[in-house]
């Protein structure tokens, strides 16, 4: 669970299989959005609301290890851009 730091009424819940929920009434309500990857580490703006980095960790292809990939949304997740 993540609280917004420029809205407390935003409230963003990490999921699974690329589904997470987010509610911006405090719980009232509670809408999913799908990143298509599971994302591992979400960092919101602390002065943007709707704004956060993603992070999300893949197999290296043809190596030993894993990378990880950082995307960018400005939009509480309707999109994703990758960075």
């Amino acid at each position: 669970m993540k609280q917004s730091p420029a809205d407390d009424s935003l409230v963003l819940f990490m999921g699974s299989h690329g589904i997470n929920w987010y509610t911006e009434d405090c719980g009232s309500t509670i809408k999913a959005f799908n990143s298509g990857k599971v994302l591992n580490e979400v960092h919101l703006h602390p002065t943007e609301r709707a704004w956060a980095l993603a992070a999300t960790y893949v197999k290296d292809k043809g190596q030993i290890g894993i990378q990880k990939e950082l995307y960018v949304t400005q939009d509480l997740g309707e999109s994703f851009k990758f960075i």
